[in-house]
């Protein structure tokens, strides 16, 4: 795949600027774009505010189009778990027309793509929009490294249901050969993994599927139940993005929390406010912004919280079909 250009700046004005430049290159009048946006757990203050949101949506509405502001429900216990539910969420937060400028629409309806792995169901009005902006806040994330444009699509933009599969599908399984060296108990987010019978046990807490101790055992004495979790997201994300009619990326990397925006407190900050990168590819826009974070840090913060880098799912995306890993980096 060729080489991406992408947009970066620290400079919310000169952001103001990029946008208002590269989004009518992408977008048109009449046409209807749904916002692809996570907009947070309650509890949870570091991701992407309306008032920022707003910016984009008048570029938008400058050109002639349509906005929406779009999220799917999601599967764990919240009152995001369900339509209704989560736009009171979004309200409490300020997500409404009046202060975002657009129809905030949560919905579960789904078109279904069926893979050699599993079945994707697919959100029905990211689909039948005439284009998809993606808008998404870099932070850590404990099954994928960090969270940007790739999850945000790879869980985001699949129903409830399909999210569940995904977690599911990648739990671990034992297959034999296990030296009892403690690698797999030690990095568990959730401290899942005990030892009975010279062997890892999987099942005395709640797994999250993220593939990390199978990432990390020595003698591949671990396997997933179907497939590796970076996997599974980044073919959920093309799932997708294969059915969008158009798209155009834009990620924050802003308040870099250690924990997704998934979780009500999002925990500690882990690395500086680095500014916006845009472009028009998921793994571009990812890629890009973990090199900047990498510089910027001298380390791979999110390896160094997760124990998994974010290049791994990135780099599985880039196969898939997500975009290239190289990508002409354009800063203003």
């Amino acid at each position: 795949m060729k080489t991406t250009d992408i947009y970066t700046t620290k400079d919310l004005e000169t952001f103001k600027k990029l946008i208002a430049k590269e989004i009518p290159k992408i977008f048109s009048k009449g046409e209807k774009i749904a916002i692809k946006l996570h907009m947070g757990e309650l509890g949870n203050k570091n991701h992407i505010k309306p008032e920022f949101v707003k910016l984009i949506v008048d570029v938008l509405k400058n050109v002639g189009a349509n906005p929406i502001l779009f999220d799917s429900p999601i599967a764990y216990n919240s009152p995001r778990r369900f339509c209704k539910g989560y736009l009171l969420v979004a309200k409490k937060k300020g997500f409404t027309e009046k202060k975002v400028g657009c129809k905030v629409v949560i919905s579960d309806e789904f078109i279904t793509e069926k893979t050699k792995s599993m079945k994707y169901e697919v959100c029905k009005e990211l689909v039948e929009a005439d284009g998809v902006l993606t808008l998404s806040h870099v932070k850590g994330h404990m099954c994928s490294g960090f969270g940007g444009a790739i999850k945000n699509l790879g869980m985001g933009a699949l129903t409830k249901k399909t999210k569940r599969e995904v977690h599911n599908n990648s739990k671990p399984e034992y297959v034999g050969g296990c030296t009892l060296c403690g690698l797999c108990a030690k990095v568990c987010p959730t401290k899942h993994i005990k030892y009975q019978d010279e062997k890892p046990l999987f099942k005395r807490t709640w797994c999250c599927g993220c593939s990390t101790c199978i990432h990390v055992c020595p003698n591949n004495a671990i396997k997933p139940k179907v497939a590796i979790f970076d996997f599974l997201l980044s073919e959920g994300a093309w799932c997708a993005y294969k059915n969008f009619k158009k798209s155009f990326f834009i990620n924050s990397i802003t308040n870099v929390s250690k924990f997704c925006d998934c979780s009500p407190i999002g925990g500690k900050i882990i690395a500086k406010d680095a500014g916006f990168v845009l472009g028009k590819t998921a793994v571009a826009v990812d890629k890009a912004s973990f090199d900047i974070i990498l510089e910027q840090e001298g380390k791979d913060v999110f390896k160094e919280t997760h124990h998994k880098s974010p290049l791994v799912h990135i780099r599985e995306a880039a196969k898939l079909g997500l975009g290239s890993l190289k990508y002409n980096k354009k800063t203003f």
